[in-house]
């Protein structure tokens, strides 16, 4: 008798799981037409409630829908986020503006200090990294612009304002995805958030300065700092082990090397990568035996690192091994020819 009650539980369980997987996908909308590729069927589905009515559109499998559905933060109703971010909100830190030349753009509407949020958007639409491969070009804009028409209002006009295309179609521009990790293990969407694909420029999107046309550099100079940096970062990244010819020819890499990336780096405003200057840093300075030092850069590449980064990247672990023994870490002396 207990077994079969156990069973019977059991049996309960699974279909009250079922009733409820099944309650949170019918909060999802799907688009009419749908595409294959391989075995594969994507459609495009969209919770128009989701995120205080910003909604969200998707293209993938039903069945991975299902999945996701049950996850949160879909699984929450309404999903909310920081106040400050708040779809309605008026203490946004940021405005679109027009650039001659150059399209719509953000620029700050306050003095922002470092570490400021500015935004935590949610996306517009998210492909299926196996749909956006696996799809025909063709195929994948139609159900683009079923997820499109699919989305509240004021969503859709700001992602329809970052594409192009006609006839039912859309082209999703590399400028516009970004690459986000899901936690189901079926592998990534590419996803678009329509603010921050508006900080799209020609190196890491950088919130802590602005460019101001009455104050341009002279010509030339950026482009020059810019070589420079690139020229650094390759001496500093060759880790080979070091020979007495090649100190003499100049072509090792020096603690003066990596400061001179840092000043360079902060001369640039690239503050979102500066601590992959730290970095280098306190790999030269413990390479070549200067304990206090690389500890001081170590920890500076934590203070920006853990924050930009997260703790689990390698060269944050890497980062905290020689903090705690500098003398035992791989790169100590590692400089000095033997």
């Amino acid at each position: 008798m207990l077994i079969s009650n156990l069973i019977l539980l059991g049996i309960l369980s699974a279909a009250a799981a079922n009733d409820a997987q099944e309650e949170k996908k019918s909060a999802w909308v799907q688009a009419p037409i749908c595409r294959r590729a391989g075995a594969e069927e994507y459609c495009a589905y969209a919770h128009v409630t989701f995120n205080h009515g910003e909604g969200i559109s998707l293209i993938t499998t039903s069945a991975r829908l299902a999945k996701l559905a049950s996850q949160p933060p879909f699984s929450t109703t309404p999903y909310s986020h920081h106040p400050l971010q708040a779809p309605n909100s008026t203490m946004n830190l940021y405005r679109d503006v027009e650039t001659p030349g150059k399209g719509i753009g953000l620029i700050s509407t306050a003095p922002l200090r470092t570490g400021t949020r500015v935004m935590a958007k949610t996306p517009a639409i998210m492909v299926d990294d196996r749909a956006f491969k696996g799809l025909r070009q063709n195929d994948l804009s139609i159900i683009l612009y079923q997820a499109a028409q699919l989305l509240p209002t004021t969503h859709r006009e700001r992602f329809l304002n970052l594409t192009t295309g006609t006839d039912g179609r859309i082209k999703y521009s590399q400028r516009t995805r970004f690459r986000t990790p899901v936690a189901d293990g079926d592998g990534d969407f590419q996803s678009c958030f329509t603010e921050a694909s508006r900080l799209n420029h020609d190196c890491r999107p950088n919130l802590g300065y602005y460019f101001h046309a009455s104050t341009p550099r002279p010509p030339g100079i950026r482009n020059d700092r810019i070589s420079q940096m690139s020229h650094l970062r390759k001496i500093l990244d060759d880790r080979s082990p070091p020979s007495a010819a090649a100190a003499l020819q100049g072509a090792r890499a020096t603690p003066e090397m990596a400061e001179l990336l840092i000043t360079l780096m902060e001369l640039e405003g690239l503050h979102v990568r500066i601590d992959e200057a730290y970095y280098r840093a306190a790999l030269e300075f413990n390479g070549v035996g200067d304990a206090l030092k690389a500890i001081k850069y170590a920890r500076l590449c934590l203070d920006r690192g853990l924050v930009l980064r997260g703790p689990d990247r390698p060269f944050i672990i890497s980062m905290k091994e020689l903090i705690r023994a500098p003398t035992g870490h791989w790169s100590w002396k590692f400089r000095i020819p033997t």
